[in-house]
Formats: structure tokens, sequence, C-alpha cells
């Protein structure tokens, strides 16, 4: 459909609805381009086909997934079945339902309805009028039902953002942030649940939102710091907030204070989570180390009974093993390098070849430190079983490479060097690494 007839068919679609107003009675009817023509329901997400007709994208969806290749309303064969939203009826429904608020809030019939059975758009428009008025003690109840409707469906968590829910939480946020506990809690909950854009999250990132969120980690409320933790991780999706968040005072101790939980809990989830995210920036990792990651996450491997904690610990400390003092910190930490050797084979096969990286890493490096802290931890044994699996050639070339560095620590016997010899046949010599 060109440019211009879609112009045409969203003129058209404007004109139609200020036709069928005029037409409406004092019951206030919907006005029916607002109605899907495959479920008859007002349209969540409406969407325009390549013959001009709107649908909801979710029926419409579900057209194409029975098989179907025709426009519902006219039959007619679909050149392609590229779905482009309508804005224009999306910002009209708005308005209309926006307008109307007053006088529905009037009617008998609307107190009686539950607000979850009016369409989402409405549910929207609705609760943030709500939320807008004074009383702290409203907007808790409002934020709740937000927050509630919201975890439910994808389509109101749109509405709530288009209706312009997002600089009023975060500017209540900021209002409750001084001790209201029960309003900064439903406040946070609410925003986490919102899809945000890149725009969005930049704006967080320049205003006091993100202290706040950092500060509210550590908080005693377990919920409240959970939500934090949910909005500091969506944030880093983008690098420039991995390296504001980083860099907020107190916020990586606070993480590890919360991964320690050998129960791996929710919490301990989530900041493992967001510190594996904020180790993928290298100027990050200096901080992270120096804030003693290595001794928290090697103290929590040799206790976990959690093969998917083990393999997130694993990732940051491969990750940080690529820095001097990362690599230093490993060795200078007693139960560091055996906490690491004990993953071989006892967890999980991604396990054993990150740990055989790590070894590789800091062995390569620190042939006396490492190597010798390695043949403590038992290495010898649980490399030399690495060497006799069915392990790719670049894993069984970093297993060789660290046998080799571990012999010549503790002395040619003649046990390591036939072992040695024996697989050196079986390893290329050639890997690129």
């Amino acid at each position: 459909m060109s440019a211009m007839g879609y112009e045409h068919r969203q003129q058209d679609t404007e004109s139609a609805v200020h036709e069928e107003e005029e037409e409406e009675d004092e019951e206030v009817a919907v006005p029916q381009s607002f109605i899907c023509p495959i479920s008859l329901d007002v349209m969540e997400d409406p969407v325009t086909v390549s013959t001009g007709h709107t649908y909801n994208r979710e029926s419409i969806q579900k057209w194409f997934n029975e098989g179907h290749s025709n426009c519902p309303l006219t039959m007619q064969h679909l050149q392609d079945k590229i779905l482009i939203p309508n804005h224009m009826l999306h910002a009209i429904m708005h308005n209309w339902f926006s307008n109307r608020i007053k006088t529905w809030r009037s009617s008998s019939d609307l107190l009686v309805m539950p607000v979850k059975e009016l369409p989402p758009i409405l549910q929207a428009t609705i609760l943030l009028s709500e939320l807008r008025k004074e009383g702290l003690s409203v907007k808790v109840g409002v934020l709740e039902k937000f927050r509630s409707l919201a975890q439910e469906n994808a389509n109101i968590r749109t509405s709530i953002i288009d209706a312009g829910a997002v600089p009023l939480l975060t500017s209540l946020l900021v209002a409750t942030a001084d001790g209201r506990e029960e309003q900064f809690f439903a406040s946070i909950g609410t925003l986490a649940v919102l899809p945000l854009s890149q725009e969005v999250k930049r704006q967080i990132g320049r205003s006091k939102v993100l202290q706040i969120l950092c500060s509210a980690v550590s908080c005693v409320n377990p919920n409240t710091s959970l939500y934090s933790l949910e909005m500091l991780v969506s944030l880093a999706e983008l690098d420039e907030m991995k390296i504001l968040i980083s860099h907020k005072s107190g916020t990586i101790l606070s993480l590890l204070h919360l991964v320690e939980d050998t129960s791996f809990s929710k919490l301990a989830k989530e900041s493992l989570h967001l510190i594996q995210s904020l180790t993928s920036l290298r100027s990050n990792r200096h901080i992270i180390i120096r804030e003693g990651a290595v001794r928290v996450l090697t103290d929590l491997l040799s206790q976990t009974k959690h093969t998917k904690q083990a393999e997130d610990i694993l990732t940051v400390l491969e990750t940080l093993s690529h820095l001097a003092e990362g690599r230093a910190a490993m060795v200078q930490h007693p139960i560091a390098i055996p906490s690491i050797v004990k993953m071989i084979h006892r967890v999980s096969e991604r396990c054993t070849k990150m740990t055989i990286s790590i070894l590789w890493t800091v062995c390569k490096a620190d042939p006396e430190g490492g190597g010798m802290m390695a043949i403590r931890g038992g290495a010898m044994v649980q490399v030399l079983l690495v060497l006799q699996c069915e392990w790719s050639s670049r894993v069984k070339w970093k297993a060789m490479e660290v046998l080799k560095i571990m012999q010549g620590q503790v002395g040619h016997c003649s046990y390591n060097r036939i072992m040695v010899s024996s697989f050196q046949e079986k390893v290329p010599s050639t890997i690129v690494v």
C-alpha cells in the first residue's frame, strides 16, 4: 500500500469517527471504527493491512496463522502480510476515551463495571486520571491496580506507556524516596513491569531515579529490592547505563552481598545476573574486582548446589580472569583456584569448559602461582580426565597446556611424562586460541 493511500485511509478513519460521534445517542456508544471486524471487540492494537482495512493485531495474526492470505472484510487477496500500526486510529481512540471519562464515571453502569472488563486503552486512561489526583493513599491503590493489570496483559502495558504514565511514575518515585515505603514500593513495582524504550532508559540514567534505584537495592523490604534490581537489569541493556550503574557508590558491594545467598533466591539470581551484565564492559571489571568479587564468588562457588548459579559464577570469573587484577585475586585467595577446579566433571559440561579456560588463562599468566594453586586443588587428575574424555580439540589443547605448566612445577616425574606424551598425539598443535 502506497504512503499516499495509507494517508488517505488515515484521513477517512478520522472522518468516520467524527461522523459516528455525531450519531451517538445519550448512551455514548463506542464508535464502530474502534471495533475489530474479526473479534467484534474494541481494538487494543489496531493495524492496517494492504487493502487499507484495520483489525486488531492479535485477531488478524490469528487469521493469517490459520492459513488465510486474504482480507477478512473484502476477501481480496493480500499482496503481503505486512501489518502497519494504525497510530492515527490509536490516538483517536485514546482521545475519545479521555474526553469521556468524566461522563462515563458519572454513569451508574460504569461504576458497577470492573475496570478489568473495559478495553485496555480505557483502563489505562481511567487509572492515569486517578493517579494524578492528590493524596498518596489514593495513589497507592491505583498503582497496585496498575501493576496487577500490567502483569497480566501486554497490551495494557503499552496503553499505560502511551497514556504518559512513565514520567508520572518516575516523579512519584523521586517524591516518595524519602521514607514513605508503601508509596515508594507501589511506584517502583509499577515502573518495573513496564517495557521502557531506550530513550526513556537514558532519561532515567540522567535523572535522580538511577541513584534511587541503586540505593534501593539494599532496601530492607526484599520486594522493593527485587523491583529495583529488575529495573537496573533492564537499564543495563544499554552500555552507557552499565557504566553509570557501576560507578554509583556502594552498588557493587550491595549486589555482592545479595549474591552471597546460597539458597539462590530470586534476589540472588537477579543480583548475579546484573553483575554478569556489568562485567561485559572492560572498564567495569576493574571496579568489580576491587570490590572483592573474586573472593565472594569463589567462596559461593565452593558452597553452591545449583547448576545455574555455578555456571553464572564461572561466567563472571572467566571474564575477570582476562584482567591481571582478576588473576592475581584468584591466586591470592586460598580457596579460589581449588573451588574452581572442583567444577570439572562435577556440575555440567559448560562448567568444565569454563573451568579449563580459567585455569589456562591464570596458569599461562602466572605459571608458578597459578600452577601450584591448581596442583594443590587437585587439578592434575581432573585435567588428565578431561584429556581422556570426548571434548573439543580447543578444550583439550587448553587442558594439555595447563597440564604442561603443572608438570613444570612438580618436576618431570616419569608418570607425568608418560601421560603427557600419550595425549599429545591426540591434540592438534596448530589450534589458534
